[in-house]
């Protein structure tokens, strides 16, 4: 009887050691490392949506296919565009946007974006021209 009261209490007494560290590392592992405040949330949230705003807004381009986050004024732009132009001007509209203080451009040319000629571009297999004589007949 006394070796059985030894056993449930050690085992109580480990169970109880078990938990305490499960308790103290999920209160640790909680932390989510952004050390922003609240009200610099707020304004990251503010500037990525005047980003945004200004950038459906443009007067030649529209941008529907990028999107914009911020930290800490830092705006980082990213998504697609057809051409190298439009790439330029999204960051352009987003360096003079209010509250901005830095631009990450990770903006991305569509694949098979058109040519002037209308024509999709592949660099692997570039279009056939007759005045080159090392391009043969397709």
């Amino acid at each position: 009887m006394r070796n059985l009261k030894s056993a449930i209490l050690v085992g109580s007494v480990g169970a109880l050691v078990a938990t305490t560290g499960l308790v103290t590392g999920c209160a640790s592992w909680h932390h989510s490392g952004d050390e922003r405040t609240a009200t610099q949330k707020v304004n990251d949230y503010a500037t990525a949506r005047r980003v945004k705003k200004d950038l459906d807004n443009a007067p030649v381009y529209k941008f529907p296919d990028v999107g914009v986050t911020a930290y800490n004024g830092q705006v980082q732009l990213y998504g697609f565009v057809d051409t190298d132009d439009q790439k330029r001007q999204a960051e352009n509209i987003a360096r003079h946007t209010v509250g901005v203080t830095q631009v990450v451009d990770d903006i991305t040319l569509k694949p098979g974006t058109p040519t002037p000629t209308g024509r999709a571009y592949n660099p692997n297999n570039p279009p056939y021209n007759q005045n080159q004589p090392n391009n043969p007949p397709r």
